[in-house]
């Protein structure tokens, strides 16, 4: 399993890139409450149907909210042929918020 830290999640998402993709695996509402700015939420319940898309990325960086989702959702693409994954090491969301790294709010507003 090809993994990411926190930092190295966090660069990624400072440097916004075309070629780069931060998938978020939680539920809709679980995304709602609060996530990182410029990831797409893809619940891990859809997640196969988004394989040609994000087969398209050079990069694919997945997390949830404390690891587990991520690490089937990376599972789940490996097995349907994805190559240009990596996951969230042993953590997810939950760490980022308690690390002090930004997250987008419900209103818009970054904390």
């Amino acid at each position: 399993m090809d993994t990411i830290s926190l930092p190295e999640l966090y660069q990624h998402a400072k440097e916004a890139s075309p070629t780069r993709c931060i998938v978020d695996v939680r539920t809709p509402a679980e995304y709602a409450e609060g996530h990182i700015a410029g990831s797409r939420n893809l619940p891990l319940t859809h997640l196969l149907d988004h394989v040609e898309t994000l087969s398209h990325y050079e990069e694919v960086d997945i997390h949830c909210m404390h690891g587990v989702r991520a690490q089937r959702a990376y599972h789940l693409l490996t097995e349907a042929g994805c190559k240009n994954l990596h996951v969230l090491a042993d953590c997810g969301f939950q760490a980022w918020v308690e690390s002090g790294y930004p997250y987008s709010l419900p209103d818009g507003s970054v904390r």
